[in-house]
């Protein structure tokens, strides 16, 4: 899990970012009047919510950048046409109920995939300049379905790994609503069930915009980072018995050139709760030592970490502010890296948050945890 992997952080980042006014994306939200989409049962969509689809995406989606989408009366008419077309009005209705997270989705794609093709297509497209309009088809979609569809923009193409020129097309759309539901189902697995991770927005939201928003904050951190660090790249050099040293990222040390055992200190601390009320746990670093661990901003970097009597792969993490920490999940290394919590196996030796910690580093390339 990586979009979601510190969700609360992320959505908590998000919603404080800079960001346009929100009351016309959050109009479509409640419009549905607890419906699951803007559509009826015989897959018509009204005027009025063709209306507020079109201000969203004007005032808070900002896709009229160069006047793309022409007057409202014009994109509002040419939006209605497409949607009023038979086999697309067919398409909205066996839509309407669906949701991200239905097991049977994936019979649904032929329907997503002619759905997409007919609002992002630059020939009587949506797109006042004649030019495709795939990224804004995939913000209609979500107003269409706000518990269906994810959205694709520059930012979530780049926290999922897309250059620029690779998310306009629909399989790579596709693939990123995979990379949603393959999230919510191990955020199932882990919590029990998809409302733990819904608690942790501000309402209105859905799964689809949580997504959105984690991704998105990911996005504008790795751009960030990219804009403000420079890129040095650190050859190996050959030892005298013929190895090669271990290439480095920039920010993460050489584990191997500590003599010894390496003090690392932190703090237990929590990011909420989980369903069955256990904290979710994660090690903040101290800044004095966090040198001493792997990380790099936006990247998670592995270790073997040692609680107890059992060997886990732990998850290192950076913040765009340098702060370092473990995430809250852990994969049991002796059992094929089965996943489990971090406070969990912190349970099994009587650590909880609150507590402060220490981590050596030995020269076996395994961290082992401590309580102070």
């Amino acid at each position: 899990m990586i979009i979601f992997e510190n969700a609360e952080q992320k959505i908590r980042a998000f919603n404080s970012y800079p960001d346009r006014p929100r009351e016309s994306y959050h109009r479509v939200l409640t419009a549905r009047q607890r419906e699951r989409s803007f559509v009826q049962q015989n897959g018509n969509v009204s005027d009025e919510n063709l209306y507020l689809i079109d201000r969203a995406l004007r005032s808070y989606f900002m896709m009229n950048r160069g006047n793309r989408m022409g007057t409202t009366e014009g994109f509002v008419s040419k939006l209605g046409n497409i949607l009023r077309n038979n086999e697309i009005n067919g398409i909205l209705a066996r839509l309407r109920e669906v949701t991200i997270i239905a097991p049977n989705l994936q019979q649904y794609k032929p329907d997503a995939k002619r759905l997409y093709e007919s609002l992002s297509k630059s020939e009587h497209g949506l797109s006042a300049d004649g030019t495709h309009f795939c990224v804004g088809a995939t913000k209609v979609m979500h107003c269409l379905f706000p518990e269906l569809f994810v959205m694709l923009d520059q930012n979530v193409g780049k926290a999922v790994g897309y250059r620029p020129s690779q998310y306009n097309n629909f399989e790579s759309y596709w693939n990123v609503m995979d990379i949603c539901r393959k999230e919510l189902k191990e955020w199932q697995e882990i919590h029990n069930d998809t409302n733990s991770l819904l608690q942790l927005d501000t309402p209105p939201t859905t799964l689809p915009r949580i997504f959105d928003k984690c991704a998105s904050i990911m996005g504008i951190w790795l751009k960030s980072a990219q804009s403000n660090r420079k890129r040095k790249s650190i050859k190996g050099a050959d030892t005298e018995k013929g190895q090669k040293l271990q290439m480095l990222e920039p920010s993460q040390p050489n584990i191997l050139s500590i003599e010894g055992d390496a003090m690392i200190k932190g703090t237990v601390t929590s990011q909420g709760k989980y369903a069955d009320k256990k904290d979710i746990c994660e090690l903040y670093i101290s800044a004095d030592s966090s040198n001493r661990l792997p990380h790099k901003y936006g990247k998670r970097k592995p270790i073997d970490l040692r609680i107890g009597e059992f060997i886990y792969e732990a998850g290192v993490h950076e913040t765009q502010n340098g702060v370092v920490w473990i995430s809250s999940v852990l994969f049991r290394k002796e059992l094929g890296t089965e996943k489990t919590r971090l406070v969990d196996a912190l349970t099994e030796i009587n650590v909880r948050k609150g507590d402060k910690i220490r981590i050596k580093s030995k020269e076996e390339g395994i961290f082992v945890f401590e309580k102070i």
